[in-house]
């Protein structure tokens, strides 16, 4: 498969999670107003609803197991090396020392092969998030290639890129700064060597602007 192609597939299964994720956004707004904290459990289990009355849904799991997605399952950075596998904001595996903090979450596969997750944080300002690899176990399995970041915005519940949070470290300024001792961060570039590389970029990919060359496509600046 040539690099063309791939990121052609790649592209097309973007738009098209995006698009049912984004309906089914429009369907939660119109149930519920807003999508504030108090309001996310409802909200987790109306969208795997959702998905479930689309035919969309092949499995659930929850992640008292992590069986979806599986233990062997692997996530990486924008530019290809291995991410944070405890992830703020990332809803398949980045939450697996949270749980007991984020209370439940949803994890399915479904039907196309995707993994989706869904889960939220009572400290964040992101709402409901959700987190999906568009293709599965299928490589390359990095952020802003075949896995995305969304949230659901608090006030509009449209369907957003999030962002993700980043202990600060005890020599760093912010350390001791606020009450969850966090960096808000938008990472996406191909420069960057960060362990959260590429999360934020489905915040690009809805432009089609490539994050470091406003004038090039987002899937042709894709990193190889």
């Amino acid at each position: 498969m040539t690099v063309f192609y791939r990121h052609k597939v790649l592209e097309t299964q973007f738009k098209k999670n995006y698009s049912v994720l984004s309906q089914i956004a429009a369907i939660i707004k119109y149930e519920y107003n807003e999508c504030t904290f108090e309001q996310t459990e409802e909200i987790k289990k109306t969208i795997i609803e959702q998905l479930n009355a689309a035919a969309k849904i092949k499995y659930e799991g929850k992640n008292s197991n992590n069986t979806i997605p599986p233990k062997d399952y692997k996530q990486y950075t924008f530019t290809g090396s291995e991410a944070n596998d405890n992830l703020h904001m990332n809803c398949l595996i980045g939450n697996k020392n949270y749980v007991a903090k984020w209370g439940p979450n949803y994890q399915a596969t479904l039907n196309d092969g995707s993994f989706i997750g869904i889960c939220s944080h009572p400290s964040s300002d992101a709402g409901t998030l959700i987190t999906i690899d568009v293709n599965g176990m299928k490589s390359p399995n990095r952020f802003g290639h075949d896995i995305w970041g969304f949230h659901l915005a608090k006030d509009t519940c449209k369907l957003e890129p999030t962002f993700t949070y980043r202990n600060f470290k005890e020599d760093e300024a912010g350390y001791g700064s606020n009450r969850d001792n966090v960096s808000v961060e938008k990472r996406c570039s191909l420069t960057d060597t960060s362990d959260s590389n590429g999360f934020y970029c489905a915040y690009y990919a809805m432009k089609n602007e490539c994050p470091d060359n406003s004038g090039e496509s987002y899937w042709n600046c894709l990193p190889r």
